[in-house]
């Protein structure tokens, strides 16, 4: 596998970012529920556009089990028109039976990304809920870590739905993982941040 690995998005494409706790016994259920939203959002421009595998997690009760996914529709107006698919709600009323934890967020691009993740390296997804400025760059940045994307202002889709869904995302990329562990995250502004643990997987294709 390459040592380093590149995604990227263009302006004004919409952007997925999604990650799960999956119920034990569910890959079957799983399969088939890919297989079926695969002819119906690939009819809209739906693509995956890469994951990073979930190393460890601090994030309270939510432990995902999997990976965090990146994926895209070509505009907003593309995924409405997904949504609005007459095939698409028998197989999104599938989600309970197979995840008991679920995030999906979305974002407008207004200018293109070009991530370069290392597989050497360690790739904080931050969920963060906070009041004020919410800003410690500085302190990330004193500590070893380097923010490479940060989203606000998205639409958010939450199993189980009374978590409310996070006020910013951030991907901070570090050397290795006992140094974002260590890493003084958060600050009084914070009311809660969870933190995801990822690497680009040696076995995963991106």
């Amino acid at each position: 596998m390459a040592e380093e690995v590149i995604i990227q998005f263009g302006r004004g494409e919409r952007l997925l970012i999604a990650t799960s706790r999956y119920r034990l016994g569910a890959e079957p259920l799983m399969q088939e529920y890919f297989q079926a939203i695969g002819p119906i959002a690939g009819a809209y421009g739906f693509s995956q556009r890469g994951a990073l595998d979930v190393v460890e997690a601090d994030a309270g009760s939510f432990k995902p089990n999997n990976f965090v996914g990146f994926y895209s529709f070509p505009s907003r107006e593309a995924e409405e028109r997904f949504e609005n698919d007459p095939r698409w709600p028998a197989v999104r009323n599938r989600r309970p039976e197979i995840w008991s934890d679920l995030r999906i967020s979305r974002y407008d691009l207004g200018e293109s990304i070009s991530w370069h993740f290392h597989e050497r390296k360690i790739y904080e997804v931050r969920y963060e809920w906070f009041s004020g400025e919410g800003d410690d760059m500085e302190t990330i940045a004193a500590t070893g870590g380097t923010v490479i994307a940060s989203f606000v202002q998205g639409v958010h889709e939450m199993l189980p739905p009374s978590l409310q869904g996070p006020t910013r995302i951030r991907i901070v990329e570090w050397p290795d993982l006992a140094t974002a562990k260590k890493a003084r995250r958060g600050g009084p502004a914070y009311q809660r941040v969870d933190a995801l643990y990822t690497r680009v997987s040696s076995d995963r294709a991106i």
